[in-house]
């Protein structure tokens, strides 16, 4: 979902196991408060117990609403990503040679197709003019990831489009539209 405030945009995504966690709180909670509709003592443990179930998923909207961090955000200074352990602050627009979509089978694209089973993974791409002058502003561990990436996939910084959900296009039209 595509945030936009003040020539900011946000990029956020839901995640599924966590609505599905909160779903099932509410439906447990609820069981369980219908099973204390009778008027047996043992009953009203499980009426507390489903309580502090509903209570749990009610919980669990407050956080995802209120604490979601976005997945990446695009402004006039560039693009500030959340996505992956490598990015570190804002990646100026004068730093970004292209961004583009591209598929990588399985985990490590050296595989051939035949060889993961044809699984393609969809990531957006960020390609740096200088990634190795990106990577000595980094600590080790993401310098380290950043020289991983480069091995492995086709770009030094990816987004995994599933992240992005419905909004790669969006999102890669409107960081090209900043790049020219």
């Amino acid at each position: 979902m595509m945030k936009e405030n003040d020539g900011v945009y946000r990029f956020t995504t839901r995640s599924p196991m966590a609505y599905g966690i909160m779903v099932l709180a509410f439906l447990f909670g609820a069981l369980l408060i219908g099973a204390g509709a009778y008027d047996e003592p043992i009953m009203w443990g499980l009426v507390a117990i489903g309580a502090g179930g509903v209570a749990l998923g009610v919980l669990m909207i407050v956080v995802l609403i209120k604490f979601q961090k976005p997945v990446a955000v695009v402004s006039d200074e560039g693009i500030t990503e959340y996505a992956s352990k490598v990015s570190k602050g804002v990646i100026r627009w004068e730093e970004i040679y292209d961004i583009y979509v591209y598929e990588s089978f399985g985990t490590n694209s050296l595989y051939k197709p035949d060889q993961s089973g044809g699984k393609k993974d969809s990531f957006v791409g960020i390609f740096l003019m200088d990634p190795e002058g990106y990577a000595l502003r980094l600590n080790p561990v993401q310098r380290r990831l950043i020289e991983l990436n480069m091995k492995l996939e086709q770009a030094p910084i990816n987004i995994p489009c599933n992240l992005l959900e419905k909004d790669t296009e969006v999102f890669v039209e409107l960081c090209r539209r900043y790049l020219r």
